[in-house]
């Protein structure tokens, strides 16, 4: 049986050798015996190589909010994978490893890692079995597979369902070989009783990555035109509206480049239609004209921003928060936006569901911001619903209003009555230059101070919007203010501290703009000291608080290449180095 609340199970190898693969079957199965699971990838942006690569899976009694510290068993495919992944193997860990590749086979000594004492170890002959036995050399990881499944206690059957319906389309004689592969890894000997029981726990779970729960939401929340261009780690998001979107009446194209993407969506959304993209930092930089269009003309339109290591290409598949500056204040002139953050994959869903909503509501461009980690990795859920219904949208105006329309009709909370252009009355202009209320250009000093107060006063009028969270102690002496994906890894570090008897809150706001001042303000006077971590380097959301509320917090700011752990975080509460 488990000895532990919950494992962290790694999965290593190097590019195309398939430990992605592995993770997400074993998650699948995992999700369908009814455990509450994490599935992490990391991976660099070549297909094949000798880059390194793992899944990484927390399965656990209760939903995990982080990928986990220490990793209890570590699978590695070959032995660059495995000796680059031991330090980061618990004491009492496990090691599974291929002990005779074939170059040993061919009469060098077995290979002994140098593993820790303390670590138990197996090995799997995975590549004289693969290409000697079965002259199916690809077939290593599902070997692979087959014995860690026996060495968790998974159900075999579950696993060979999965594997025919992954290989199905590849013809009999290719799911053949890869469920004997299998049979093959499950069957070998570890010579110690597998210390793991990983079979039923409850109904099954739905297993959803955050890219994919973003497009969900966006159907959700009534999506009827995507246009985008292919950026990683976002174009997971176009591919499953391609898919699906097309099925619910609404429209997917792939345009020339980001910048037409963004206008192409804000001629679906002139023209009426709830209307997307979605994109990442290089991506958003190109669009940050657009988005002066949209606050501008007020249209509404969703941009979501799958962040990556920046600045420039960067690093494509790696994870980062550095988008936030941009986010926030990219563009020339006075330009505002709404912008989103959630925390987890579950969120991703509720966020883009709401932020069609809110574009139509306020009229304006509304910034989603995920990154690589929350938008590639996989939670199990119970469901993916949500209570409320969707928000009506657009301030429709009345028949008397459309005698005399004024489009940009100067009102108390800055939104104006919205027509389509084609309705009887309601034709109006709408232009990236400065206007009057019925749209018609106009360069008067006084008319710009005007408009850019009633466009600025439906910002402010969007900060009744709430969506924050406070967690820990009451009482707490020490604060920790995060933000999107890095909340998880924030809530168990306040959970751990509190355990150790430190008195320490958390707090995190899915809105970063507005945000929720007073709420953030009275939070931070609570405490004595304020911690934020964040993924980039300069520190973007403490420089944010620093600002606006006159305080000077920690800056745990960290570029990682890969997420925070809460162990990190931990640190800097006990006022370790950071």
């Amino acid at each position: 049986m488990m000895p532990k609340t919950d494992i962290v199970v790694r999965m290593a190898g190097t590019a195309g050798e398939g430990a992605l693969l592995m993770g997400d079957i074993l998650g699948q199965a995992l999700a369908k015996l009814g455990w509450d699971l994490l599935l992490y990838f990391s991976f660099e942006a070549e297909v094949r190589g000798e880059k390194p690569s793992f899944s990484q899976i927390r399965v656990s009694q209760s939903p995990p909010h982080s990928q986990g510290e220490a990793v209890d068993i570590l699978l590695g495919l070959n032995r660059n994978a495995l000796e680059l992944n031991i330090p980061y193997l618990a004491t009492d860990g496990f090691a599974i490893y291929d002990g005779r590749p074939m170059d040993i086979f061919r009469g060098e000594e077995l290979y002994e890692p140098p593993l820790p004492e303390g670590v138990r170890r197996s090995s799997v002959p995975l590549e004289v079995i693969s290409q000697r036995d079965l002259g199916f050399p690809a077939a290593k990881n599902i070997i692979a597979l087959g014995a860690l499944c026996k060495f968790l206690g998974v159900p075999p059957d579950i696993m060979k369902y999965l594997l025919e319906g992954r290989f199905s389309k590849k013809g009999e004689s290719v799911v053949s070989t890869n469920l004997k592969a299998f049979d093959i890894g499950h069957d070998h000997i570890f010579g110690f009783a597998p210390p793991f029981s990983l079979g039923k726990k409850g109904d099954p779970k739905l297993f959803v990555s955050g890219n994919r729960a973003s497009a969900i939401g966006a159907m959700a929340g009534g999506c009827g035109f995507f246009a985008g261009y292919p950026i990683t780690p976002a174009t997971e998001v176009m591919e499953y509206l391609a898919k699906d979107l097309p099925g619910l009446g609404g429209t997917v194209i792939q345009a020339e480049d980001e910048i037409s993407a963004l206008g192409m969506v804000l001629g679906a959304s002139f023209a009426g239609k709830r209307a997307m993209t979605a994109t990442s930092g290089p991506g958003l930089s190109l669009m940050s004209e657009m988005l002066g269009l949209s606050w501008v003309a007020e249209v509404p339109a969703i941009v979501l921003d799958v962040q990556r290591g920046g600045p420039s290409t960067g690093l494509p598949t790696r994870p980062e928060q550095s988008d936030l500056d941009l986010a926030l204040h990219g563009g020339h002139g006075d330009v505002g936006r709404i912008v989103l953050a959630p925390t987890n994959v579950e969120e991703c869903f509720h966020a883009v569901r709401s932020s069609f909503g809110l574009a139509e509501k306020y009229q304006m461009p509304v910034l989603v911001l995920t990154d690589q980690y929350i938008g590639y990795r996989r939670e199990s859920l119970d469901s993916l619903k949500a209570e409320e219904a969707v928000q009506d949208g657009r301030l429709k105006p009345s028949v008397q209003e459309l005698i005399n329309y004024k489009r940009y009709q100067v009102t108390e909370n800055g939104i104006s009555p919205l027509s389509v252009p084609g309705e009887e009355g309601g034709f109006f202009v709408a232009t990236g230059l400065e206007h009057t209320e019925e749209g018609l250009p106009n360069y008067d000093a006084e008319i710009h101070r005007a408009m850019s107060a009633k466009r600025f006063r439906k910002l402010d009028s969007a900060r009744a919007e709430k969506w924050f969270s406070r967690f820990g102690a009451s009482d707490a002496e020490v604060g920790v203010l995060a933000w999107g994906s890095v909340v998880g890894a924030a809530m168990e570090a306040v959970e751990m501290a509190c355990t150790e008897g430190i008195k320490v809150a958390g707090f995190y706001t899915v809105f970063m703009s507005p945000l929720p001042d007073e709420e953030m303000r009275g939070f931070i006077g609570s405490v004595r000291r304020i911690i934020i971590p964040e993924l980039n380097h300069t520190g973007q959301f403490a420089r944010l608080v620093r600002e606006r509320f006159l305080v000077e917090p920690v800056s745990l700011a960290l570029t990682l290449g890969g997420p925070i752990t809460a162990g990190r975080i931990l640190e800097a509460i006990r006022g370790g180095s950071i």
